[in-house]
């Protein structure tokens, strides 16, 4: 055999194999798998303050209208300090791509709603899996000396918004495509403008008030107060 007649042949094999190859290979599409819903986490609240707040804790504040009138859902009078109670939730979602939205809405005493915002306010991807969403209660819509219940619900799949009336937003708050996709948290929220802890008058209003509440499973009693905002 000649000297690189060997290579050569390779070569000339090589070639065909590749032209061969080009003109009849015929692959499958390639299919790739859908991510994994994982549902979302709320496990962590924070406060103005920096101050970090339980899930299910008592927040103390007032409503900055003062209460002239007493007893009013906003009282009379005018407005004075900040408007919102402001929590800044922490939540963990492994779908990294995903948005969330969020809906929030306050029990009052003696089975009043306020329902939660539609369409729901979103927290975009963050790039990592924690995101950050700052919560805004209105104070001027607490009654004054009355105990509240906030529940905050996060999902990337609500079924639909609707606030059409307190019992059908019942209804669509925890309905979604997928039942285990969702992050829940509630916080107790005092109203103590009359100031409880030295009025017994105060004390046994906030105290009534907080039984007119339907509690759910979780909880039958608020724990003791945490902070005040």
């Amino acid at each position: 055999m000649a000297p690189g007649t060997r290579s050569r042949r390779g070569s000339l094999i090589g070639l065909c194999c590749a032209s061969l190859l080009s003109a009849c290979l015929v692959t499958d599409p390639v299919e790739f798998e859908d991510e994994q819903n994982r549902p979302p986490v709320i496990f962590e609240a924070i406060g103005p303050d920096g101050v970090r707040i339980p899930l299910g804790s008592v927040i103390t504040t007032d409503n900055p209208i003062s209460a002239g009138g007493g007893g009013g859902a906003a009282g009379t009078g005018s407005i004075v300090g900040n408007n919102e109670l402001e929590l800044r939730l922490r939540v963990r979602d492994e779908n990294l791509s995903q948005p969330l939205r969020v809906r929030m809405r306050v029990r009052k005493p003696n089975d009043v709603t306020i329902p939660y915002q539609c369409p729901e306010p979103e927290i975009p991807p963050s790039g990592g899996d924690v995101r950050e969403y700052e919560l805004g209660i209105d104070k001027t819509a607490l009654d004054i000396g009355a105990c509240h219940r906030v529940e905050v619900v996060i999902s990337s799949r609500f079924n639909r918004c609707s606030t059409a009336n307190p019992d059908v937003a019942d209804q669509l708050f925890d309905e979604t495509f997928e039942d285990d996709d969702l992050a829940y948290a509630s916080f107790w929220v005092w109203e103590t403008s009359m100031d409880p802890l030295t009025s017994p008058e105060a004390a046994l209003r906030l105290a009534k008030s907080c039984e007119t509440l339907d509690y759910g499973s979780a909880t039958t009693t608020p724990p003791p107060p945490t902070t005040g905002m």
